[in-house]
């Protein structure tokens, strides 16, 4: 029997399918219909929350998990499935802001990161095609291989000997000189999601998806049907926080872009592949059938809601693998969403003046490993156990090399909005499943046109801090450009940090002029 397609906010943040979601394989687990009483309270289920919550259960700790959709129907589900402890913000900038012991430390911690999720894919016999590949580092057309070099040297510096420079990756084409990173590696996200949310069911631990968490209050959340999970500590694997914080602030919301091709198993190695310089790209191949390897290209990276020509952005991604690879289809095509941590570093620990609350976002593009580094810093601060990379992580800590960065990011959101608010359309000017953001004097609304021609209205104000929301016409999505919130085209929340859905006004068969 065929599954009944669902609206996509039930089953992941976005109306494109990447590649793990097809066929979607995950199990279903239970909304939560009562009331309880937990050691700790997971909010998220993807990979930070999960890896957390199995951690923690590992510890003898009674866990509750509480996911608004399903398993990584957020941004886990959107990844690429790169494990590398080499990622796009480069190690000499990252001494540079930090130090070379804290650098030393950064390499560490992912390095930590993908040792566990192989252990734990040995130890709790969990089939998702992890494999150890090498990773390569080439360069941007426009960048020179100084980059390269104060790159390798500074690898050199942490310990990390075997980095090497090489004349170029095992490409079809040309990338020119680059640096070896050996033992990176990959996996079947999905696979490992569903595989390590059995082995947490069996520990006694308990999962409840389709429950969105209305309120968080002293050791108290309350779901939208007004159930209540009293909990010793509560930790917030949401991407972006959905509790009352100012990391928002610490961070830039970014859009990325990715698609997937078959290659000719001569023209792609099964390894990791990254560039330079801007736009970002990078690559991913693994086995496919016989004769091809399945390739993920991915990169395009943009500021949520920033020009609003998502398909435009997809499209330089197609260009650029097309000039570099011989692929006659392109099978997936998705976006995502990154928090770009200013000083480049994730966040994960205690959030300040909050004795027993917990947060994970700040992923920089590295959210696998991000994810499983955060689950390890708070399931030692729960546990009160020494972690190495505790202050590293620290939610609270500044970093004053990263303030430009802020005020910059900051500038370019006060810039945007007269710009969008010039250029948006009247509904009837929309198709079927298209919506915008329509201005009419000093009224904003909202508009959305379902496949049966229906126009939906909501308040065009996020929930979050009120900016004015923005439509996302590949995901179908209203995106805020202030702080990365997004809501579905039904006006739910899918993205935090809002947590709120947009205002709903009145459905009618045509727009009133």
């Amino acid at each position: 029997m065929t599954k009944k397609r669902v609206h996509y906010e039930e089953e992941t943040s976005g109306a494109t399918q990447s590649s793990w979601l097809v066929p979607d394989r995950r199990k279903e687990f239970p909304t939560l219909e009562k009331n309880i009483s937990v050691d700790v309270a997971v909010v998220g289920a993807g990979i930070a929350g999960l890896m957390t919550a199995y951690l923690l259960a590992q510890k003898g700790k009674q866990v509750a998990v509480l996911e608004d959709g399903l398993i990584a129907s957020g941004e886990t589900g959107r990844t690429t499935g790169h494990l590398t402890n080499a990622f796009d913000n480069r190690y000499f900038e990252i001494a540079e802001l930090h130090g070379i012991n804290k650098a030393k430390l950064v390499w560490e911690s992912h390095t930590a990161a993908i040792d566990l999720i192989e252990k734990i894919c040995r130890t709790e016999e969990i089939a998702c095609d992890f494999a150890r590949v090498p990773g390569y580092l080439f360069l941007h057309a426009n960048d020179r291989v100084m980059t390269l070099d104060k790159e390798l040297e500074i690898a050199h510096r942490l310990g990390f000997a075997d980095v090497k420079k090489i004349k170029k990756a095992p490409l079809s084409f040309q990338t020119g000189p680059c640096l070896l990173f050996p033992n990176q590696a990959q996996f079947h996200v999905l696979k490992f999601m569903n595989g390590l949310a059995n082995v947490f069911i069996k520990q006694g631990g308990q999962i409840f998806t389709k429950t969105h968490i209305d309120d968080i209050n002293r050791g108290k959340l309350e779901t939208s049907a007004g159930k209540k999970v009293r909990a010793k500590a509560i930790v917030i694997a949401t991407n972006a926080p959905i509790t009352k914080s100012k990391i928002h602030t610490k961070q830039t919301p970014n859009r990325t872009y990715v698609i997937g091709v078959t290659v000719k198993n001569k023209d792609a190695p099964h390894a990791l592949l990254w560039e330079t310089g801007y736009p970002y790209h990078y690559i991913r191949s693994q086995p496919f059938n016989k004769k091809e390897k399945l390739v993920t290209i991915g990169g395009e990276d943009h500021r949520v809601g920033e020009v609003g020509y998502e398909h435009l952005h997809l499209a330089r991604l197609k260009k650029w693998a097309k000039s570099r690879l011989k692929f006659s289809k392109i099978l997936f095509a998705w976006s995502g969403q990154i928090m770009e941590a200013h000083d480049y570093l994730g966040y994960a620990g205690r959030w300040p003046k909050k004795e027993n609350e917990y947060i994970i976002t700040g992923d920089s593009g590295s959210g696998l490993t991000h994810g499983v580094i955060g689950a390890l810093v708070i399931c030692g601060l729960i546990n009160r156990e020494r972690n190495a990379w505790a202050r590293l992580y620290d939610p609270a800590r500044k970093t004053v090399g990263s303030l430009p960065k802020f005020a910059s990011e900051n500038a370019r959101v006060a810039a945007r909005y007269s710009a969008w608010l010039k250029n948006i359309k009247g509904p009837h000017d929309l198709r079927p499943g298209q919506g915008a953001v329509i201005k009419k004097g000093t009224h904003a609304e909202a508009i959305f046109r379902d496949e049966k021609g229906r126009i939906h209205s909501y308040s065009p104000i996020c929930s979050h801090l009120k900016c004015i929301v923005r439509w996302n016409n590949m995901e179908k999505s209203f995106d805020c450009p202030c702080h990365g919130s997004r809501f579905s085209s039904s006006g739910k929340t899918i993205n935090g940090p809002a947590n709120k859905n947009l205002i709903k006004k009145k459905e009618r068969s045509r727009f009133a002029s």
